[in-house]
């Protein structure tokens, strides 16, 4: 066996290369197999979690993939097919759809569920989506990540968890890396995210302490403790999130707390690109937002005034020395 020279590689990295190939469904099962062992290794240890794994469309049409599925779940521990999750894309559910509905069914059949990754790329029907035996959509993460300043991401991400709603069928967000979308999901009526801003990959050693500490973070806490049904305004809630949060900021460095300098320059704001993105296409209408964004504006002139005051600097020689040594003259605002 050749020896690693490039070492861990992100999925992203040797897909491409084998998709298509028969390498494609050996990966698949290898995958599945280590899949299944780490659950039951985390149900000895009392950790009853559930497990998603991306299967190639080469398996979906597959007739003899139900069978290798049966014969690796046989003799595991009770409950264990309940927990494992198959990932499929828009484009192998509806690609020989009848092939992939008797395959994804006799899965289905072992007590496996499915979910619909990558929700909004593909073409599939609804009359598709309802005859599958699909648990759980997952929405692209390209439509998650710019929902706070692309107006029409927000009312595809919004669209599909209305759809979603009317299948009663649970929904994952893909791509959430702030916690501040993290909020803007949950207002929507979005039940489950996932991304950086929750966790990098990590070893599954690692994952019992991750837990531990994810459930006492107080960021996340804010979004778990907030308004479950979805608002006539979600955005606005966390538009007041974040002018609530950069205020807080601003006092926390006024009164020389040990925080980093609050952004003053407008183009690195969110709440800035918001105003002048989604938030003027959905509530420019309104006299009242112009005078939001004027005075929202108008904080940031006096904030980058503050930091240039901010980041003066003095140098004085050292005695006996050609060193020099550094003040930092702060204002307090």
């Amino acid at each position: 066996m050749a020896t690693p020279r490039r070492g861990l590689l992100p999925p992203g990295a040797f897909l491409p290369v084998i998709e298509g190939s028969s390498l494609e469904a050996d990966l698949d099962d290898w995958v599945l197999d280590r899949a299944v062992a780490q659950l039951t290794t985390w149900s000895v240890d009392g950790l009853d979690l559930e497990l998603s794994v991306n299967i190639s469309p080469r398996n979906m049409s597959d007739p003899a993939f139900p069978d290798r599925l049966a014969q690796l779940l046989d003799g595991r521990r009770a409950g264990l097919a309940e927990r494992l999750e198959l990932e499929v894309i828009e484009t192998s559910a509806v690609g020989p759809f009848d092939e992939v509905a008797v395959t994804m069914q006799r899965c289905a059949d072992l007590g496996v569920r499915f979910s619909l990754d990558d929700f909004g790329t593909g073409y599939s029907s609804l009359s598709y989506f309802h005859s599958l035996p699909i648990h759980m959509l997952k929405i692209d993460r390209g439509f998650v990540s710019d929902m706070l300043t692309g107006v029409r991401d927000l009312d595809i991400v919004e669209g599909v968890i209305q759809l979603a709603r009317a299948f009663d069928r649970p929904v994952v967000a893909e791509g959430v890396e702030s916690v501040e979308v993290g909020l803007l999901l949950q207002r929507l009526g979005c039940q489950y995210a996932q991304g950086f801003a929750l966790a990098r990959p990590m070893p599954a050693d690692e994952l019992p302490g991750w837990i531990d500490g994810f459930a006492e973070s107080a960021a996340w806490a804010m979004v778990a403790d907030g308004v479950a049904s979805p608002t006539d305004r979600p955005d606005l809630d966390v538009v007041r999130h974040l002018h609530e949060q950069w205020a807080q900021h601003v006092v926390a460095f006024a009164r020389g707390d040990d925080v980093p300098r609050p952004i003053a320059a407008a183009h690195e704001c969110r709440l800035n690109g918001w105003y002048s993105s989604a938030g003027l296409e959905r509530y420019g209408h309104h006299d009242v937002f112009h005078v939001m964004a004027e005075h929202h504006g108008g904080t940031h002139r006096l904030a980058e005034g503050w930091s240039r005051m901010w980041s003066w600097t003095l140098r004085w020689p050292s005695i006996g020395s050609r060193s020099s040594r550094r003040l930092r003259i702060g204002w307090v605002v």
